[in-house]
């Protein structure tokens, strides 16, 4: 333990720094789907796909991120920062999918664009979180697609809407 405080000052920036390199595979995880148009005959599809990349890399690193929501929660300043940082590139990416403009924050799209992120992290945080599913055991469905596909269903219904406005 001491050699490590010879790289890092605390747990937390040492987290910060295993969180920035698994973070890095986040682009070629979920990221790069959406930075292409989702064309509107198929945009549920693409919608699916991508909520369903998301989750596999939540899956993948589900105890480092569960780690930082929990001290975000807990009101650790750097991990609050860190949990935002990681949002806002994806709820840009949402607002772009809605074909609206990204230079116009705070804007309603951004504010739709936020909530259907603060959604699909939610869906991913329960489907990943073992602890949780143990409590709510007889309501809980251990079928991922019980979440994701409603979830898809709502991305899509914002985007949509926001593409015909």
């Amino acid at each position: 333990m001491t050699s490590l405080y010879n790289y890092f000052t605390d747990l937390t920036e040492l987290l910060l720094a295993v969180l920035e390199s698994i973070l890095v595979k986040s682009e070629a995880a979920y990221i790069a789907e959406m930075q292409v148009r989702w064309p509107d005959d198929a945009l549920y599809d693409h919608c699916l796909e991508f909520l369903s990349s998301f989750h596999a890399f939540w899956e993948r690193n589900s105890r480092l991120l569960h780690l930082r929501n929990n001290m975000a929660d807990q009101l650790d300043v750097r991990m609050m920062r860190h949990r935002v940082a990681c949002a806002q590139p994806i709820i840009q990416l949402i607002v772009q999918q809605m074909g609206q403009d990204l230079t116009d924050h705070p804007s309603p799209a951004y504010g739709m664009a936020t909530v259907l992120y603060t959604g699909i992290e939610r869906v991913v945080t329960v489907a990943t979180d073992i602890e949780m599913q143990n409590m709510i055991q007889g309501s809980f469905s251990h079928s991922i697609d019980h979440y994701l596909k409603p979830e898809a269903r709502l991305l899509e219904l914002g985007i949509r809407e926001y593409r015909a406005a």
